[in-house]
């Protein structure tokens, strides 16, 4: 009996215990929990440097030999005994079409290949475009492509010289296509052209201007002037293209009345 007791209050102990348990309040711990920010990988393609590409020469149109020479060949590679002329710096030509590296031209009754690189388009690259009152010193660049052109006639270039009288004045003729046959003589610095040329063939000397002719006199100095006659007015008056007239290196466009260039007692060179 007293066994059935203590397992009757064993039990009874038991409900109580699961009664309290379920009775209390359940803890509930709430957290904020931070989004936490998924990391987007990004791809990046690398930067290749786009090679710079300069025009290319149009077919068809006429560009100049922008090197000292070019040679032109008669199939597009560099080969032996290949060259059929060789055109010298400014030549003009006609743009055929391309081939690699080459350029088809065609100048005269000659046909061939010259190398791309040694033409140019732009006229302004080849030819200088003289400014009144502006000095040409030894490093301006139309400086330059005046003794380029001249293929440094008078040995200025090494002596560091700014442009000389003497060849502006060569460099408007050869433009024009008139060349001069030199004698030997030296130094053909301005004031001695008349002497130098007097009965050479193609030459005439006279007092009257004459549009296209060389104008030449000496200062009361000693030294010589040179320059070059671009037109005659109706009253005699002319337009004078001319460097270091008054300062050195200096190109200086300007109309000069016949009563200033009476004084000057000068003479006219024309080349033919």
């Amino acid at each position: 009996m007293n066994t059935f007791l203590e397992v009757i209050k064993d039990l009874w102990q038991f409900a109580l215990e699961q009664l309290t348990f379920s009775d209390s309040p359940s803890v509930v711990v709430e957290a904020e929990v931070e989004p936490k920010a998924t990391p987007i990988a990004i791809t990046t393609q690398p930067v290749q440097a786009k090679p710079m590409t300069l025009p290319l020469h149009t077919a068809g149109t006429g560009v100049y030999v922008s090197a000292l020479e070019a040679s032109v060949f008669y199939r597009p590679v560099l080969t032996y005994d290949g060259v059929l002329t060789r055109l010298p710096y400014s030549t003009a030509l006609t743009v055929l079409g391309f081939e690699g590296r080459f350029a088809r031209v065609v100048i005269g009754d000659t046909t061939g290949f010259v190398l791309k690189d040694d033409i140019t388009e732009q006229k302004k690259d080849i030819f200088p475009d003289f400014l009144s009152e502006e000095i040409y010193s030894f490093n301006h660049p139309d400086t330059k492509k005046v003794r380029k052109f001249l293929k440094d006639e008078f040995f200025a270039e090494p002596l560091y010289l700014p442009l000389q009288a003497v060849e502006f004045v060569l460099f408007r003729l050869n433009c024009e296509g008139r060349t001069i046959s030199w004698p030997s003589e030296r130094p053909r610095l301005a004031g001695r052209w008349q002497t130098i040329l007097k009965g050479r063939a193609g030459i005439q000397i006279g007092v009257l201007p004459k549009a296209g002719a060389v104008m030449e006199f000496l200062k009361p100095d000693g030294t010589g002037f040179i320059g070059y006659t671009k037109a005659v007015h109706v009253d005699d008056a002319i337009v004078l293209q001319s460097v270091g007239r008054l300062i050195e290196g200096e190109y200086r466009e300007e109309i000069v009345s016949k009563e200033v260039w009476h004084e000057w007692r000068p003479v006219w060179i024309s080349v033919s």
